[in-house]
């Protein structure tokens, strides 16, 4: 996964990370730097928003596929979208920030 450590709220720019898409904790894991003298990564997560008539292959979002037993998906995605300032979003405040997505350019299905 390629790394994006200046992250500047409210800008548009190309972010690269991986997906989990869920009926209720969905976000986007991005690395946004390292830590101990550079030997581990550092991620954030991002409750997203995609541009509308956006869909995963399959249909797999659509919502009685998600509520299913297995009904989740991993996802490789590079964006091109607006981060906010960092915060407490999503389900339960789990994610870092929101991210409104402009364009998606990358998909590609993990495992």
């Amino acid at each position: 996964m390629k790394r994006k450590t200046d992250i500047i709220p409210g800008q548009e720019d190309i972010f690269e990370g991986d997906y989990f898409l869920h009926w209720e904790i969905a976000h986007l894991t991005v690395e946004v730097g390292r830590t101990l003298w550079g030997l581990y990564p550092r991620y954030e997560t991002w409750v997203c928003y995609f541009p509308n008539g956006f869909s995963f292959p399959d249909n797999a979002s659509e919502p009685s596929k998600l509520r299913s037993p297995g009904g989740h998906g991993h996802y490789h995605l590079v964006t091109r979208g607006i981060p906010s300032q960092k915060g407490q979003f999503g389900h339960k405040g789990i994610c870092d920030r929101e991210f409104r997505i402009s364009e998606v350019i990358e998909l590609r299905k993990k495992g």
